[in-house]
């Protein structure tokens, strides 16, 4: 029963709109801000029971008016349940989705909402207010946060994740645009938390991973930091240097080093996003440089031979921390920026080498080059695994889609200490290659080569893949991926050519059955190759080739089963052979069932995994199992875990942590301090430690000033064990002061109170010399397009001046993957279509609620060679009736409390000018909706048994929505209204 059905923001480059529910006497919506310290309002506050995704969670509550339309919640309670959180500047509202990355902002100051920057809808029925707020209405929350909310029996509002947010079963992991194997060490869910396998991870990344008791430490290629976790705490030191706590580790696997992907994304330095509605998880390099891209959408008239012209300088000067700089530029036909980062910080000099040192370019006639260090975007060495190199690179865009990229230069072989707190890379060797990408990203080709030892070890490697994803069409089929690299091979030792392929098939059986098949092969040289990238003493200890496969399967229930719901089962079956001095043949058997135990009881899940390891020196038998259990109360939360690995360094451990909610207290104005109890208890092989302890926040807020903000948290875990002195701490405390609008002043804290701490003090800002140039000149044979999307207020299809333009409405030139949205003013450019007609496409999503576009004024547009061709597009508001329907049992005409709403009942709509009928079924707690209706006169119909209930309704061209609840009496349902009810005149002589 959904109050407000809303369509979750996806990710941000795979994203292009979120659906923003129309406003009915039902649907929340935000109405302005309360701060409990303010004393501005005087408006009771209210605990009330909310259920997130199964969990109960007790929020508080504030109404400005009997409809349930006033009714605000303090919504981050909800956000905590889902794992996201807020963050306030000004008048913007921020929420961090974890489920997708996806960055949410809603604009208190006119109602904008954006999914990672882009517009994607209005929130209606708002006052403006100048500081953003975390007191929400229902709809605003659902919203933000990616949910539907619904209505249950008794009145409560439940919070459900839309489907596509929920990761499927049997996930797949995809570093840089290629799928890795996991070996058995799969990704999956835990309650709300995703658990990401970090070996696999690390080495798809060249980076080195170290593995200690209780630690683990990851040199990263990119940039040569040592970042080492605390498997106990989450406490995350770099180089050294206490820096942050990562959330939930609890949930982690320690033995599998299978991480919740918070932790996966510190450590590695990446990005990490859920394809909603997929079973893909996407990890890619945090690139620090942004992207230099092709050429982007928006075409500047300056183009032409341009003097050197600065636009921005960026910095950043820290004691600690890397000093930064990026200096942006154009000169004739080239726009330019120069990043350097330092090792270290402002110390000593030696630290200022600069560990990232590069000048990227790019042409107004389409291409993109660097020199200087360059981490490969688009997969041009892996071929022979190489991620990082100094060197060059070049990339260009050809007539026809195709993207050809070129990167050669010296390899990344280590990195160099200059102090406990700073590093740099190493580079030798050379490594060079070239891949072809096809226009719509699912083929590429490619070749690459590197040499080491002066030339005396070498590969030359060819490489190809092919993707075929059937985006969620009709068909068993989902999707394909193969991929194949040959190689040759030539060191000291040997030479030889090798091959490493991989395929796999995606299946969908049934709604509810979904299957897969994988298999694949990378040959010794391969192996050894991947195992050091300097190629030193590999093949004396190479594992050999290795070949494998699987097969699985998983079903979701599509209802409950008595208690349990969300009923999922699956099973993977896979063998690996890995050749060399020690043959092994190992063959599992992996079974796992998740399930949630009652509407608000706990969620449940188990893996049993039965492998069998047949070496040269014998055969091993070993079952495996992992139990998980999640439940959260009105206090907090209860997380329970059991694994039994005979395999691993820790055979048997079972973990229970409690962790309770924070009591918070607002100080007014953004303003808080905050108190949160926990409790771990541990037995591993046989040894039990319990620790118990607290975590507390604060912040200042705006309450020292506008400029000045103070925030810090402290964790401490004490053991209660007397012999156990492994007592965990952590505090920090920060400091930002905005010098002006693009400077401020940064100090940090750091310290883990056993002798590891951090003060550091940065300045960072930004000098605007010019305003950026963007664009390009179109390519041969190709041409431009530009315009506005407008309101047509008096529908002529011609703008007048008094009509605005439409931001966020994206465009798309049909019969190609040419698209964009229009800015602030409603403004587009599309470049380098081809010369012919072209017809253009408006999404209706990507409108502001209420508005489409106008019949017949979708456009076309003759294209010629090196020109631009201007079209204007017209769009109208869309006329909508809304409402609920319901049995009016007060009989004031307003749906209230006592009221009984009437879910399904058949609704009609009759165009008096034309007797066309439309007809809806009323959905959860009673609403209907009617839309892309013009101005004239409408009756509204729903039948109750043999006899009719009509209201009219008229559309006019200033006032094309209407609210119109269809109060049915209670005579007509054979009911009786209390006494002292009275029916308002007109339901009356209805009746």
């Amino acid at each position: 029963m959904a109050v407000a059905p809303v369509a979750a923001a996806q990710t941000g480059v795979r994203s292009d709109s979120i659906r923003v529910s129309q406003p009915d006497a039902y649907v929340m919506s935000l109405e302005r801000s309360f701060d409990d310290a303010a004393g501005e309002v005087d408006v009771p506050v209210e605990y009330r029971d909310v259920t997130v995704e199964g969990v109960v969670v007790s929020v508080r509550t504030r109404r400005t008016g009997d409809e349930l339309d006033a009714l605000l919640i303090d919504a981050e309670p909800i956000a905590d349940a889902l794992q996201g959180r807020f963050e306030m500047n000004e008048s913007t509202l921020t929420y961090h989705r974890h489920q997708d990355g996806a960055v949410i902002t809603m604009d208190f100051a006119d109602g904008d909402v954006r999914s990672n920057g882009v517009l994607v809808g209005k929130l209606p029925s708002f006052e403006p207010i100048e500081k953003a707020g975390v007191w929400l209405g229902p709809n605003a929350i659902a919203v933000l946060t990616g949910t539907v909310v619904n209505q249950g029996l008794d009145g409560e509002l439940i919070y459900a994740l839309d489907k596509r947010l929920r990761p499927e079963f049997d996930l797949d992991v995809w570093v840089n645009g290629r799928p890795v194997d996991t070996f058995g060490n799969e990704a999956r869910t835990v309650g709300p938390v995703l658990l990401v396998p970090l070996g696999p991870v690390a080495e798809a990344l060249g980076h080195e991973l170290r593995v200690e008791p209780g630690f683990v430490t990851v040199v990263r290629s990119q940039d040569s930091a040592v970042i080492k976790l605390d498997l106990a705490s989450g406490l995350v030191s770099v180089n050294n240097t206490p820096r942050l706590v990562t959330p939930n580790m609890s949930f982690s696997d320690r033995n599998q080093l299978l991480l919740p992907f918070s932790a996966v994304e510190t450590l590695t330095g990446t990005h990490i996003t859920v394809t909603p509605g997929s079973n893909r998880i996407d990890i890619s390099l945090d690139d620090r440089l942004g992207d230099a891209g092709l050429p982007g959408d928006a075409v500047s008239s300056g183009i032409g031979n341009t003097p050197l012209t600065p636009e921005a300088l960026s910095y950043q000067l820290s004691d600690r921390g890397p000093v930064m700089a990026q200096f942006s530029s154009r000169v004739d036909r080239v726009n330019s920026r120069l990043t350097y980062e330092s090792a270290g910080g402002m110390e000593s000099r030696r630290e200022l080498e600069p560990s990232w040192l590069s000048l990227d370019v790019q042409s107004l006639d389409g291409w993109v080059g660097s020199a200087g260090d360059y981490s490969e975007r688009h997969r041009e060495l892996s071929g022979v695994d190489v991620s990082r190199i100094r060197g060059l690179s070049y990339r260009e865009q050809l007539d026809d889609g195709t993207l050809v990229a070129v990167a050669g230069g010296s390899t990344l072989t280590g990195t160099e200490r200059l102090s406990d707190t700073a590093s740099k890379p190493e580079f030798g060797g050379f490594a060079a290659g070239v891949r072809v990408l096809g226009a719509d990203g699912s083929q590429e080709l490619g070749a690459s080569m590197k040499s080491l030892d002066g030339g005396e070890t070498s590969a030359f490697v060819l490489s190809g893949q092919k993707v075929l994803d059937q985006n969620g069409k009709e068909g068993v089929l989902q999707s394909a991926y193969v991929s194949a690299d040959v190689g040759h091979f030539d060191t000291k030792i040997g030479s030889g050519l090798d091959i490493r392929g991989r395929g796999q098939a995606r299946y969908r059986i049934t709604d509810q059955i979904n299957a897969a098949i994988t298999a694949y092969h990378v040959g010794e040289k391969f192996t050894a190759s991947a195992t050091d990238s300097a190629f030193q003493g590999v093949f004396d200890n190479r594992v050999g080739a290795r070949t494998g496969g699987s097969v699985s399967t998983d079903w979701r229930s599509a209802k409950s089963w008595g208690l349990l719901q969300y009923v999922a089962v699956g099973a993977r079956a896979s063998v690996t052979h890995i050749g060399g001095s020690n043959d092994i043949t190992a063959q599992s058997l992996v079974m796992s069932v998740s399930t949630r135990i009652g509407r608000d009881g706990p969620g449940v899940s188990i893996d049993i995994d039965q492998t069998r390891k047949e070496e040269t020196d014998g055969v091993t038998d070993t079952t495996s199992v992992r139990a998980r259990v999640f439940q959260r109360f009105d206090w907090g939360i209860v997380q329970a875990s059991y694994d039994s690995q005979p395999a691993a360094n820790t055979a048997e451990q079972a973990v229970v942590a409690v962790q309770g909610n924070p009591f918070r207290k607002s100080l007014g104005e953004g303003a808080y301090v905050s108190l949160a109890p926990s409790a771990t208890l541990a037995r591993t092989d046989g040894y039990t430690s319990l620790r118990v302890g607290a975590s507390a926040a604060f912040s200042s807020g705006s309450r020292l000033g506008d400029k000045l903000t103070v925030d810090g948290q402290m964790s401490a875990l004490p053991s209660v064990n007397p012999d156990d002195n492994d007592t965990r701490y952590f505090a920090n405390l920060r400091a930002r002061y905005l010098i002006n609008k693009n400077t401020e002043l940064t100090a940090s804290y750091f310290d883990d109170l056993q002798g590891r701490n951090d003060l550091s003090v940065a300045l960072r800002g930004t000098i605007a010399f010019n305003e950026p140039r963007q664009h390009a000149l179109p390519l041969e044979d190709r041409g431009a397009l530009t315009g506005t999307v407008f309101v047509d207020l008096n529908r002529d299809g011609i703008r007048q001046e008094i009509e605005p333009g439409v931001p966020g409405a994206r465009l798309s030139v049909r019969g190609t993957r040419l698209s964009l949205a229009t800015d602030r003013d409603g403004n587009f450019m599309i470049q380098n279509i081809k010369e012919g007609v072209s017809v253009i496409s408006v999404s209706r999503q990507s409108l502001p609620l209420g508005y489409m576009v106008s019949d017949g004024q979708l456009s076309t547009a003759t294209i010629t060679s090196g020109r631009r061709t201007n079209v204007e597009i017209p769009i109208v508001m869309s006329g909508q009736v809304r409402g609920a329907v319901f049995v009016d049992m007060d009989g004031d005409g307003k749906a209230g409390p006592e009221d009984q709403r009437l879910e399904g009942q058949a609704i009609q709509l009759i165009d008096a000018s034309t007797s066309k009928v439309s007809e809806a079924a009323s959905a959860s707690f009673g609403q209907y909706g009617f839309e892309n209706l013009s101005a004239g006169k409408y009756r509204l119909r729903v039948m109750i048994g043999w006899q009719e209930f009509n209201v009219d309704v008229e559309l006019a061209d200033d006032d094309l929505l209407k609210v119109v609840p269809i109060a049915v009496p209670p005579a007509l349902m054979g009911m009786e209204p209390p006494v002292d009810a009275a029916l308002p005149d007109e339901i009356a002589a209805a009746a």
